[in-house]
């Protein structure tokens, strides 16, 4: 087996008989998709009570999503809980259901207006619990930044070769290390909140996001 190490960034085994080079490619990708996680939480004396009010919360919250547009594909439940406490020996018993749906929205220009409007279905037991905008169809994207990588790592070689006054020769491994996943996690969630709770939407944005594939590429000398 062959051990390897790290020298500038690049791993190359202690026995390569070539070249090891690494690769770059980056593509930038307008966010087609914004998932809004919504919750529904509510105190009461008794676990029925609170599971029950955030039963009925949810089920407006749901509905109005249903009314704004959002299919029943693109609306997923994420979570049901239930905590009970004392807040001191002797006092009664207090409870908090709490309950999160995920959904995604398709039409990031009125993203803004689906939340106010689930919000405010969902009155003082509603919140958002997350925002972010993403790209849907990150496959395609994947497969332009691998190419761009490719080719980034082959002009490297090249010019190493050319340096080392050697031919270059085939490719004899290729290992990849995809960039993060290209989400923009929205910084202003609590802003969202307390605007959907007054008057107009809180304005959404899309931007632009970048998707990136990191290559290590190793090639043989040439005859």
């Amino acid at each position: 087996m062959r051990r390897a190490q790290i020298v500038g960034g690049t791993r190359v085994s202690e026995r390569l008989t070539g070249i090891a080079v690494t690769g770059h490619g980056k593509v930038t990708a307008v966010p087609d998709l914004a998932a809004v996680r919504v919750s529904a939480a509510a105190q009461a004396g008794s676990a029925a009570e609170a599971l029950e009010q955030v039963t009925d919360a949810m089920r407006s919250i749901v509905g109005q999503a249903a009314a704004a547009g959002v299919s029943e594909a693109d609306r997923q439940t994420q979570g049901l809980h239930l905590q009970s406490w004392r807040e001191r020996p002797g006092r009664p018993m207090r409870h908090q259901g709490t309950q999160q749906l995920l959904l995604r929205l398709r039409d990031i220009e009125n993203a803004g207006d689906v939340v106010q409007r689930v919000l405010a279905a969902g009155g003082d037991h509603a919140g958002i619990d997350g925002f972010t905008l993403v790209v849907d169809d990150r496959d395609r994207h994947l497969e332009r930044a691998r190419e761009l990588a490719m080719a980034d790592a082959h002009r490297h070689a090249e010019q190493l070769a050319r340096l080392a006054q050697r031919p270059l020769g085939p490719v004899i491994a290729i290992a990849e290390n995809p960039g993060r996943d290209p989400i923009w996690d929205s910084s202003g969630v609590e802003a969202i909140r307390m605007s959907a709770a007054g008057p107009g939407e809180p304005p959404v944005q899309a931007g632009e996001l970048d998707i990136e594939v990191f290559l290590a590429v190793e090639y043989a000398w040439g005859d």
